[in-house]
């Protein structure tokens, strides 16, 4: 009994010391304790204190080394940077927007450093804060170079005019504030409850009227079919079509964090911030895959030593696509692809594509185009078509926007349409 009773004294003490602890818990971070008992068993994942915007990997408040929000936005900045560096290395194409387009790739892989290191752990700290909110800023950068990006495919010798930099206005104000609110600010952590909205809401106004300005000025070269154009894209086109998903990953994701919840409260700040990650990381694996699928990354002798086509079969199936490529002429439709070819010939896209590798060295849009500028050069000749427009003969011979027709048509024949069209009068005019 003494035993008992001397046990029963010694944890009475213990009561008052838990029930003090969850009071200090209560004064110190107001809140905490309601978030604990509403997230239940998500208090493993997710950090229930505003003041400390991290994950955490153990019942004990230990931040881990390495997330998986962590892993994910790294794996998403990594290939974004590589896609950007081969953009930059490229030789071939519209060089400004080779360029334009890179630049659109390292921005976002600053925006996805960003996201990841406000929801894992390193906004708790001054420094870290302030350089991980300046590169959320590059959402103001994505929108202006998206539209660049856009009128330096449809718009024929396209240069960057000096009044165009006054687009990336936004970002350059977005950074000096932010400096400047960091700098002399007197209590910066309270102000992690509300720049996460207020950036988030000015970001969302921001991309969402230049992906307007955009989709305007597709319609604007192409007239109502500028839907066909994002649907079939062609050449750098592709491009475009590829990176508007990821274009309305960014804003959907800015669009969630600003209908969610109790948005002035900074403990949304993981949400969002995997949310995008997450997005951004399925975005650039799929991105990465349709590159390196495509007929211009591998090799042929690689990609195709383990066909079952013979010689005399290849000759055979390349017989066949001459003769519909001069019968029923399919590279005039705008839509064509590789897929809709194979299906003509009825073969597989695959042995599509290695017959036209092989047999004629070329890759399927190069393949194409050349019979296209074949065409428009018959076109351009015919002196009953002089009152003709470029553009329409670009349109009614398949491509979709004169830049690429006039890349196109210097890369095979050495000179520019209007140049080639000048060159014909001049040689069917009487001496």
């Amino acid at each position: 009994m003494p035993g008992r009773c001397g046990s029963q004294s010694m944890s009475r003490p213990s009561r008052p010391k838990v029930q003090e602890r969850a009071e200090g818990r209560r004064n110190q971070a107001p809140g905490d304790y309601q978030r604990a008992t509403r997230f239940g068993g998500l208090r493993r994942l997710v950090l229930l204190s505003p003041a400390r915007l991290c994950y955490y990997s153990d019942a004990r408040r230990r931040p881990s080394a390495m997330t998986l929000l962590q892993l994910a936005g790294a794996v998403a900045v990594a290939q974004s940077l590589l896609i950007a560096i081969s953009l930059m290395s490229k030789r071939t194409g519209l060089r400004t927007s080779n360029l334009l387009l890179s630049a659109l790739f390292i921005s976002f892989a600053l925006l996805t450093a960003g996201f990841a290191a406000l929801g894992s752990g390193f906004g708790r700290y001054h420094l870290w804060y302030g350089a991980a909110t300046l590169a959320t800023g590059t959402s103001f950068l994505i929108g202006p170079l998206l539209l660049l990006y856009v009128k330096s495919l449809v718009l024929s010798r396209y240069r960057i005019r000096p009044i165009e930099w006054a687009h990336f206005a936004a970002f350059l104000i977005f950074a000096i504030a932010t400096v400047l609110v960091l700098q002399f600010a007197d209590d910066w952590k309270s102000l992690r409850r509300y720049l996460p909205f207020a950036i988030s809401a000015a970001v969302l106004i921001h991309n969402a009227a230049y992906l307007g300005c955009a989709i305007r000025c597709l319609a604007a070269a192409r007239g109502a079919s500028w839907l066909r154009v994002l649907a079939t894209g062609e050449g750098e086109l592709t491009w475009l079509r590829l990176i508007m998903p990821g274009y309305l990953v960014l804003w959907l994701s800015r669009l969630q964090f600003c209908m969610v919840g109790d948005v002035t409260v900074a403990r949304w700040c993981p949400y969002k911030a995997s949310t995008y990650i997450f997005g951004a990381f399925v975005f650039s694996n799929t991105l990465l895959y349709l590159i390196v699928r495509s007929a211009d990354v591998l090799p042929p002798y690689r990609r195709y030593e383990k066909s079952d086509l013979d010689e005399l079969e290849k000759r055979r199936r390349k017989e066949e696509l001459l003769d519909l490529m001069d019968g029923q002429k399919p590279y005039l439709n705008p839509c064509l692809t590789m897929s809709g070819l194979a299906r003509q010939l009825r073969i597989s896209p695959r042995h599509l594509s290695q017959i036209i590798n092989e047999l004629f060295g070329r890759n399927f849009c190069d393949f194409i185009n050349s019979y296209r500028i074949e065409e428009s050069k018959r076109l351009l000749s015919d002196p009953v078509g002089e009152e003709r427009s470029i553009l329409d003969i670009a349109y009614d011979v398949g491509f979709n926007s004169k830049s690429t027709f006039n890349s196109a048509f210097k890369k095979h024949t050495g000179m520019k349409p209007s140049e080639f069209r000048a060159l014909r009068s001049a040689l069917s005019r009487p001496a």
